[in-house]
């Protein structure tokens, strides 16, 4: 990386700076997703009652906002190199040659990884998504799109170099930059708006549907009179949350209907919490007919 930097401030290449700042960034990435996949394996524990899978998500989330800011830098300097075409060499063609290489082989391993699976799609299925159910996909999801954004730097920058040779264009290193940055900014938004999403505990579309039609069965469902206060977030890719309060007759058996209502809630939610209210019996009036 070092020597990318420099070598690439001497000759004065957009593609080599780039690809130096990327790699650094790809390091940082690889770290992050070691320390969560690690810490996520820990035992639930106070403070954390619900485990720790949300640190994958949150290391996702860093590293949709790495890959934003390496497009940022790409856009930036390559509205710099537009107006001030710098003296282009074609030294460094090997060297990305060489990169994306390294990154075809990293592609194929993490090739597993290539999409964004969302584990609420289960509950299609009326499965409740269960503790590790491929969690740790926004984590490694995260490296690819590394892995993947750096081959987009390197096929950019071995572009801009056939086309300073080949056809004179000196400006084709911006070009392509603005190119790049396109593409990686495309393809780390799903992460970014997933794992965003997550963190600001909102229901996943995928299980909210599935919900209302079970609060219309609660709502009619014999001896309640009412539900309020219906909660439901995602805590992590494996975990979905929801809380409940019922309030019910004075003569509605309690316990039948906590066990229905928790029969329909968990096939969309891991755990669920349900508060039920009875209202008091109405005394007789003395006088009252028998």
């Amino acid at each position: 990386m070092i020597v990318q930097i420099v070598y690439g401030l001497y000759i004065l290449s957009l593609g080599l700076i780039s690809a130096a700042f990327h790699t650094g960034f790809d390091i940082a990435a690889l770290l992050v997703v070691l320390a969560a996949t690690i810490v996520a394996r820990r035992p639930a524990k106070f403070p954390f009652a619900y485990g720790y899978d949300r640190f994958e998500v949150l290391a996702g989330f860093t590293n949709s906002i790495f890959l934003i800011f390496v497009a940022l830098f790409m856009i930036i300097e390559s509205f710099h190199r537009w107006y001030m075409p710098p003296e282009i060499h074609s030294d460094d063609l090997y060297l990305a040659s060489l990169a994306l290489l390294i990154d075809v082989v990293g592609l194929a391993v993490f090739h597993n990884y290539h999409t964004l699976r969302i584990v609420p799609e289960l509950v299609s299925q009326h499965q409740a998504p269960q503790k590790g159910d491929r969690g740790h996909d926004a984590n490694f999801h995260g490296v690819f799109l590394h892995v993947k954004a750096d081959a987009y730097v390197q096929m950019g920058l071995m572009l801009a170099e056939w086309l300073v040779q080949w056809k004179g264009w000196s400006t084709s290193h911006a070009f392509t930059g603005f190119i790049v940055a396109y593409l990686i900014v495309r393809s780390v938004y799903p992460l970014f708006h997933h794992t965003g999403m997550i963190l600001l505990q909102t229901t996943s579309p995928s299980i909210q549907h599935g919900l209302d039609r079970c609060l219309r069965e609660i709502s009619f469902y014999d001896g309640v009179l009412e539900y309020r206060n219906a909660h439901w977030w995602t805590q992590s890719p494996s975990v979905t949350i929801g809380s409940l309060h019922l309030r019910l007759r004075a003569d509605a058996d309690e316990q039948a209907t906590l066990a229905y209502v928790h029969s329909l809630l968990r096939k969309y939610l891991t755990h669920v919490t349900v508060q039920i209210q009875k209202d008091q019996p109405v005394p007789a009036l003395w006088g009252a007919p028998m």
